[in-house]
């Protein structure tokens, strides 16, 4: 687990589209300025002469990141609630963005997806980052979800392999005058790690004779390469724990191969567990 994955919100509200008497009246119109999270090698609205009149994290309101499910740890595969909020007592007004890294090489980690498409949408850069994805608010998600908070949620699918992750957080508090002078920037972070499971934590002997299993349709096909005939046993875990056995295969010495029907099975990651007298080998697999 060397890999630090980044998520990173940041409310970039113009006080310009606080007066709604001016704007369209277009729900997904606005949103904050990609790449304007203050992830690694992108600025902050604090800095980026918008929001600048104070700086950052000036003491002023309250902010937090959770994600529901994952107190304790997430599950490679998974697909979580985000929710940011933020709270000043004086404000009617609030903004966001969320981005989700790799910490080793700053690549965007898993995948992002809308609760309220009313309040909430999902945009790209075409400049620079061009992989980064962000989640931000609308026009309507500007307005405050109750008195003097802001509040949002987004769906994101944890990566695959399993990996440490720090949540990165960060809000603009607006005054609502129609100008982007007198705001405010907050950010926050939590740290997360993997929750271990049976399936991963399994000691893999001799990696070599069980290769990466291929989702084709309906089907997963396997691949053997045996030093003598031996019986296989095959077993798909999800990412929670849950065994569901596959059955046993007798094979020849060499390369051999097996399919397997997987309908019925829901959409999401697994882990795909081969025994044999050689020993236990898993590898990852995303259904779609």
């Amino acid at each position: 687990m060397k890999t630090l994955l980044t998520i990173v919100t940041i409310g970039l509200l113009s006080l310009g589209i606080s007066s709604m008497r001016d704007l369209p009246q277009n729900p997904l119109s606005f949103g904050a300025p990609v790449s304007s999270t203050g992830a690694p090698d992108e600025r902050t609205c604090a800095s980026a002469g918008c929001h600048d009149t104070y700086p950052l994290n000036p003491g002023q309101g309250l902010m937090s990141i959770s994600i529901e499910g994952a107190e304790n740890g997430f599950t490679p595969g998974r697909t979580y609630d985000i929710t940011v909020r933020v709270a000043d007592k004086d404000s009617k007004r609030f903004g966001f963005q969320l981005v989700a890294l790799n910490n080793d090489d700053k690549s965007n980690a898993g995948v992002l997806s809308i609760n309220d498409a009313s309040r909430t949408q999902i945009i790209t850069n075409e400049l620079q980052f061009q992989d980064r994805q962000y989640a931000t608010y609308t026009y309507l998600g500007t307005e405050q979800f109750s008195d003097g908070a802001g509040y949002w949620k987004v769906k994101w699918t944890a990566p695959a392999s399993a990996k440490n992750v720090t949540l990165y957080s960060a809000t603009v508090i607006a005054n609502n005058d129609d100008t982007d002078y007198g705001d405010y920037v907050l950010t926050a972070s939590l740290p997360l790690s993997p929750k271990p499971s049976d399936c991963i934590q399994e000691q893999q002997v001799q990696d070599t004779w069980f290769s990466a299993p291929v989702v084709a349709g309906n089907n997963l096909i396997c691949t053997y390469t045996l030093d003598k005939p031996d019986e296989v046993t095959l077993e798909l875990c999800d990412l929670s724990g849950k065994v569901v056995p596959l059955g046993k295969r007798h094979f020849g010495a060499g390369n051999s191969k097996s399919e397997y029907s997987l309908t019925g099975f829901p959409a999401g990651g697994y882990i795909v567990r081969a025994s044999s007298s050689a020993g236990v080998f898993s590898h990852t697999i995303i259904l779609r």
